[in-house]
């Protein structure tokens, strides 16, 4: 099928879609190193062309992983902009997304920090969208009225990976017993200042 038959165009995005699950899946399963094209190319049952048309390389895959949790992250931030009580909506939020996060993207996300630290040409790309959700928090921080908000930003986010991990090394743990106490730590954290 040409890439102008109207079939093929339309298949596109599911086509796309279907080649990220799928590392998406392996990457978690086996690793980001483990897991060469040629294993991608099996499980989708697609040539090396045709995965070479949609990603050049793994670098690509993993950058559509980072583009796609940026975007999410800045529409979380957006809905948190909202809120009334920030330190509250914060403190439910991070716990709801860590508590949400499947184990494998758990595993997906560990994977991605260290192929970050490995490669060259992925940790700019793993750094600037670090920078960018940092520079998101530490802005509604300020708004919301909250002390030295950029330093309090990265322990949020430091709080944020340390429970993701968490996450990783006891895989299946209920985190609802964490919910007061973290709400109590980022209200601390926070310090005082407005309620939105």
């Amino acid at each position: 099928m040409s890439s102008t038959d109207p079939r093929s165009a339309a298949r596109g995005p599911d086509r796309r879609a279907e080649i990220l699950d799928t590392a998406r899946r392996l990457f978690a399963e086996r690793g980001f190193h483990a897991t060469s094209m040629r294993d991608l190319c099996a499980a989708l049952g697609m040539s090396a062309g045709n995965l070479y048309h949609w990603f050049p390389s793994k670098q690509a895959i993993i950058a559509a992983f980072v583009e796609a949790d940026s975007a999410e992250t800045a529409a979380r931030f957006a809905v948190l902009s909202a809120a009334t009580d920030l330190r509250g909506a914060l403190a439910e939020q991070v716990l709801g997304d860590v508590a949400l996060t499947s184990e494998e993207e758990v595993r997906l996300i560990l994977e991605v920090y260290a192929a970050a630290l490995r490669d060259p040409a992925l940790a700019p790309l793993v750094r600037d969208a670090e920078a960018a959700a940092r520079t998101q928090l530490a802005e509604l921080l300020q708004r919301a009225g909250v002390p030295d908000p950029d330093a309090r930003a990265v322990l949020v986010i430091a709080l944020i990976d340390g429970l993701i991990s968490r996450r990783a090394l006891e895989p299946g743990r209920d985190l609802g017993d964490l919910a007061r106490p973290l709400a109590a730590m980022l209200r601390g954290l926070l310090g005082p200042g407005d309620a939105s």
